[in-house]
């Protein structure tokens, strides 16, 4: 069981794929492509490292199987090409820490930010009136109650506001201008992010 490498052409994208017999499916491969196929290296490995390989490069993805030939790509297939497993398995462990680590960023900037827009939808409703919001985003009155008491708003929910009133988003941008006591632990969330995203770079 092995996990090969191939790019297309000299400068082209990058397949990382699995077999059982991988100089049967490589020659496959090479019959159908009309470019010359390189092999950039083939590795010991199970099907389940080709996923996380893939899952790694999830934003390197060209089509299917085939990546980017990106700088981190083509780090990467070097490194498979000359190191051992152990060695292998330790980068794609840290790039999985990476990804985990931009997760919990992004949902917390996602949190800081549905506490910038929450601080709008409150005084659009305090304006307007909760009836008012609920008829133009078509989100339910108790629903919008239970957001602006401090539930969690969704995506859509957040999308629909916006869309049915863009005074919500000024008036979140005002309530950011003035500074409000409540929008303190948002500041410090997203100062918090910037600071570690800049230590990482």
């Amino acid at each position: 069981m092995s996990v090969y490498f191939l790019q297309h052409g000299a400068s082209g994208p990058v397949k990382v794929g699995y077999s059982k017999r991988p100089e049967k499916r490589i020659a496959t491969i090479a019959t159908s492509c009309p470019d010359p196929i390189v092999v950039l290296a083939v590795i010991d490995g199970s099907h389940a490292l080709e996923q996380r390989i893939h899952r790694a490069f999830r934003a390197h993805r060209y089509r299917g199987e085939w990546l980017r030939p990106t700088d981190e790509v083509i780090s990467f297939v070097t490194l498979c090409a000359s190191a051992s497993s152990a060695e292998i398995e330790r980068r794609l462990a840290d790039m999985e820490g990476a990804a985990r680590e931009n997760l919990a960023d992004l949902d917390a900037s996602g949190q800081a930010f549905a506490a910038i827009f929450r601080l709008g939808v409150c005084a659009y409703v305090k304006k307007h009136g909760a009836g008012t919001l609920s008829h133009h985003s078509g989100i339910a009155r108790r629903r919008i109650r239970a957001i602006i008491d401090g539930a969690e708003a969704s995506i859509t929910e957040l999308a629909a506001f916006a869309n049915a009133a863009p005074e919500i988003v000024h008036a979140a941008a005002i309530a950011v201008r003035d500074n409000l006591p409540e929008l303190e632990a948002a500041r410090d969330t997203l100062d918090e992010l910037i600071r570690r995203r800049v230590q990482r770079a």
